[in-house]
Order: C-alpha cells, then sequence, then structure tokens
C-alpha cells in the first residue's frame, strides 16, 4: 500500500484519499481519478512484466509512459503485499469446427469465409468456491518465550519468581551480607579502640 502511494503521487502528484499519505502529500479531487487509477494499472502491468522478464524495446507513447513507470517503481524499492490472489491454470485445446457451429445456428457461409481459420478462447473458474489460505510465522517472539518459560517451568520449576530470587540473591542479598559484614569490622574496630583507650586511663 505505500509503494502504491508513493508511485501515485509521483506519477499524478497526489494521492488518493483512502492510501496512506505524509503531511506533504496532496490528496488528489474527483478531477485525477483517471490518473489515480491509471498509476494503479501501471504498477500491475510492472508487477507481472517483472514476473515475465518481459520487458519489450520502447516504441510508442504507451510503452514510453510504461517504461518510466518501470523506472519509478525500481526507485520505490516496492516490498510484496500482504495480500496476493494466485490461480492455479489450466490449459486445454482441441479442435475449432467454426464450420458445424455455422450450420448449427444456421448462418451461411460465404466464399470469403472459407479460407480462414477461427479461433476460440473461453475462460471459467474450475470451481464456483474457493479456499482462503493465510501465511504467517510458525514462531514468534512471544511463542518462543512461551515456549521456553514452559520446559523450565516444566523440568526445572523455573518461573518468574524464581528470576526474582536469582536477582535478589545475586544482588540485594550479596550486597547486605557485605554491608552487615562491615559493619561488624568497624564495630569491632570501635571496641578494640575502647579497650585500649581504658586500659590507658588506668594506667595512669
Amino acid at each position: 500500500m505505500e509503494c502504491l502511494s508513493n508511485f501515485t503521487y509521483t506519477r499524478c502528484g497526489c494521492v488518493h484519499f483512502g492510501m496512506p499519505y505524509g503531511p506533504n502529500m496532496e490528496v488528489c479531487n474527483a478531477g485525477s481519478r483517471e490518473c489515480v487509477k491509471k498509476a494503479q494499472m501501471e504498477l500491475v502491468t510492472i508487477a507481472i512484466q517483472s514476473r515475465l522478464n518481459s520487458m519489450n524495446p520502447v516504441k510508442n507513447n504507451d510503452s514510453e509512459s510504461l517504461g518510466e513507470a518501470f523506472k519509478v517503481s525500481a526507485r520505490c524499492q516496492c516490498l510484496p503485499a500482504c495480500t496476493s490472489i494466485e490461480y492455479e491454470a489450466e490449459t486445454s485445446q482441441a479442435d475449432y469446427d467454426w464450420q458445424a457451429i455455422y450450420r448449427v445456428y444456421k448462418l451461411n457461409i460465404t466464399e470469403d469465409l472459407e479460407d480462414l481459420l477461427f479461433s476460440r478462447v473461453m475462460v471459467f473458474f474450475k470451481e464456483a468456491q474457493f479456499i482462503t489460505s493465510r501465511r504467517s510465522e510458525l514462531y514468534g517472539q512471544t511463542d518462543f518465550l512461551a515456549n521456553c518459560g514452559g520446559l523450565l517451568g516444566l523440568f526445572m520449576g523455573f518461573s518468574i519468581l524464581s528470576v526474582i530470587e536469582i536477582i535478589y540473591f545475586l544482588t540485594l542479598r550479596l550486597w547486605c551480607v557485605l554491608w552487615r559484614r562491615q559493619k561488624r569490622i568497624e564495630l569491632k574496630r570501635a571496641s578494640i579502640a575502647e579497650g585500649s583507650l581504658y586500659k590507658g586511663k588506668l594506667v595512669d
């Protein structure tokens, strides 16, 4: 969608009101509707031609416009769309007896038509219904952390409280033990100093 918005803005100088746009982008009015539709068709045509790798040499005005649009799309560095529609195509062919069809519909076959060859192309949907599929990541960050936490809790009795206890014993508990030991040393030194001072007074 962002690529289509940038492409439309480059081609038309404005964007459709339903597209994401920045503060410096203008919204197209009704007079630019044809340009917006043409830009969308050009982008779709570029996507098809890039898949087929069949960019033909430029000769007419339409192909020149399409070649310029291809350059704009290349600079845009479009990412794949979040949604896509794909069809599994199946082809079949048979002899087309057009003269038999003319005879069934009681149409006259003139001399000009006898030397011509006709062909007929018919496109059908294989099934009236379709099944949608959604592609997503198998393991995200949340799933990975949940699985790790579940396994640790199952085999080691590990939980968030255990993490808090480990942090407590490695930081606050250790600091308290060292502070108490330092306090005891200071009290012991103070008591020794007071005892030596008291003995000095008794000697005097």
